[in-house]
């Protein structure tokens, strides 16, 4: 159903001299939030080149219990049961999708689909801990067991060029082969979140692994389900990998901060890991990474102490 965004009055109150003739007139029925969300991504995310697809699936599979519920009929209560339901197996999904919400409803307002208070403004958050899972030397070596021995050859490259670049899932699934400069061992991404367009350096590893998949769409890794389109959702892959490798709370965007980590490790200069990850400033490599620098300064102490008791001895 199509909805009129007018400048005076809500988009479900229609002029008698809009409304369809008697023939096609149907029942006339209010935006759901579905109805939002979808003027939501279509208008908004998609146009500004965001995160659409965590978005787009953070909001379609938390969302459900609202979705067909007439705005004018969404209250905070609603948002605050939603908040809590989900917050019982994911408490910063449940903070993500409340905050999105939140914006698509302020944008609903503008577009003249919702009025009235925002019920998803004023919802207390969930705490929110900085994430500092990375992979051990053990664990890398059992995923690498596991990945070798996988039949699943979409994961298998994909897990390796995530691993191998540190680039985001969302990137590396939609990758193009024009994207590809073999002769330039290079790859431009998309507009990422920031706005710019990304060009990450490949070596012989990643172009491998590239060169060595079938190509049988514009999509590097293309759907097997979704004709023309590039897979998208890995997630029941992804926990059959970490299963077998048994390996523990480890999710996708940790083999990215894993790299940045052993990059940090072996003395790479900071601003060389920040340009790897594309952060916008340093104050996120080192506020994101921080735990890597810890183990830094341990070790320069302990260097030290071993030079301080190694002189005491020789004084002795």
């Amino acid at each position: 159903m199509n909805y009129q965004f007018g400048n005076k009055a809500p988009s479900f109150f229609v002029l008698p001299s809009l409304q369809p003739t008697p023939a096609a007139q149907t029942k006339w029925q209010e935006p759901t939030l579905q109805h939002l969300i979808d003027a939501y991504l279509d208008r908004h995310i998609k146009k500004g080149k965001k995160a659409e697809k965590d978005i787009e699936e953070i909001l379609r599979k938390n969302a459900r219990p609202l979705m067909h519920k007439p705005l004018s009929a969404i209250t905070s209560d609603d948002a605050e049961t939603l908040h809590q339901d989900i917050g019982r197996r994911a408490k910063i999904i449940a903070n993500r999708t409340i905050q999105y919400l939140r914006a698509a409803w302020n944008k609903g307002v503008i577009w003249n689909m919702c009025y009235g208070r925002n019920p998803f403004a004023g919802i207390t958050r969930f705490p929110e801990r900085a994430r500092n899972r990375i992979l051990s030397a053990d664990e890398m070596n059992r995923l690498f067991f596991v990945l070798d021995n996988s039949r699943n050859r979409d994961l298998r490259d994909f897990v390796y060029l995530a691993l191998f670049t540190g680039v985001r899932k969302a990137k590396i699934l939609s990758m193009r082969w024009q994207d590809v400069n073999v002769p330039e061992h290079k790859w431009r991404t998309q507009e990422n979140k920031n706005g710019e367009d990304q060009i990450i350096p490949l070596g012989m590893r990643e172009l491998d692994i590239i060169l060595s998949r079938p190509r049988i769409s514009q999509w590097v890794f293309p759907s097997k389900v979704r004709r023309g389109a590039p897979i998208i959702c890995i997630k029941e892959a992804w926990k059959g990998l970490t299963r077998k490798a048994k390996i523990d709370d480890l999710n996708i965007h940790d083999l990215r901060r894993s790299l940045a980590s052993a990059m940090l490790e072996a003395n790479v200069n900071v601003k060389i890991v920040q340009s790897a990850m594309h952060h916008k400033t340093l104050d996120t490599t080192l506020r994101v990474y921080g735990h890597t620098s810890k183990k830094a300064e341990l070790e320069a102490r302990q260097l030290v102490q071993d030079q301080w008791l190694g002189q005491d001895k020789k004084a002795s």
